[in-house]
């Protein structure tokens, strides 16, 4: 059967997402960095899974956007499998890193409510 589940997700205050319901679900993450007060090489957007409530993190997906310098921006997406079968322990975070050439700077991730440049969606695609 079709339903809307998504009033089930909410933003979580730790940045750890839990899901609704058990079955195969698809995450798509895209993503817009541009560097602001210094030079950056490379911005790294990863996701992490856990079936253990946390205790062991892995990453199960990479996105690393080559960002030139200080006025151009890179920008990625990946899509992410994932059987979730316990609604416990079963999952998913997001993490930023970035490497930098000179210095500190400021690595800006893009969008708004207007010109959403990065997001993630969650698509259930299945039960298991």
């Amino acid at each position: 059967s079709l339903g809307n589940i998504g009033a089930a997700f909410a933003a979580p205050s730790a940045g750890v997402f839990t899901f609704p319901e058990t079955g195969i679900w698809q995450v798509q993450t895209t993503v817009q960095f541009y560097p602001s007060g210094g030079y950056y090489n490379q911005a790294f957007f990863e996701t992490y899974v856990t079936d253990d409530d946390g205790v062991t993190w892995v990453r199960a997906g990479l996105q690393t956007p080559y960002i030139q310098d200080v006025t151009s921006g890179g920008g990625s997406g990946i899509s992410t499998p994932l059987d979730i079968t316990d609604l416990s322990n079963d999952k998913i975070k997001f993490q930023v890193k970035e490497t930098t050439t000179s210095g500190s700077a400021v690595l800006v991730i893009n969008g708004s409510a207007s010109i959403p440049e990065t997001w993630v969606t969650f698509v259930k695609l299945g039960d298991t």
